[in-house]
């Protein structure tokens, strides 16, 4: 039997967790704000250092074969990136499963925007907190 990993996948990198697949599903039930700081620290620190808000988008389950993507939006100051987390033996494979399932999905909808594949919708777990400008600066 092929023992199944977890995997973070950002931009276009595959970095592996120390973690089991039964922690992950229980972290994500959990609160999945505790799954996305469970994994934040196998991030490169230039990721780490400049998020600015993050979403958890998307939660899919593959029944078959017990594989499971967690899809996170990361806001920064120059745009988004997408972070998954993946429960699997073949992270590439099942990757591109759940992007062929989006799609699927997507095209199903027939124009609409919006996502039936989801346990939740898009929603905002952490952001940065933003400093503040009292005003009290001296005028001269």
């Amino acid at each position: 039997m092929i023992a199944v990993k977890v995997w973070v996948y950002v931009s276009d990198m595959f970095y592996e967790v120390v973690m089991s697949p039964d922690d992950v599903r229980r972290l994500l039930v959990e609160n999945p704000l505790k799954l996305f700081k469970a994994v934040e620290n196998f991030l490169p620190d230039y990721i780490r250092k400049s998020m600015l808000c993050v979403m958890l988008y998307s939660v899919y389950y593959n029944p078959r074969t017990k594989e499971l993507v967690v899809h996170y939006l990361i806001d920064f100051e120059n745009g988004r990136d997408a972070l998954r987390v993946i429960c699997s033996d073949n992270p590439v494979q099942t990757l591109y499963d759940y992007n062929e399932y989006e799609k699927l999905m997507s095209d199903i909808v027939l124009g609409t925007h919006r996502r039936p594949m989801l346990f939740l919708e898009t929603l905002k777990l952490w952001c940065k907190p933003k400093t503040v400008d009292t005003g009290t600066e001296e005028e001269g």
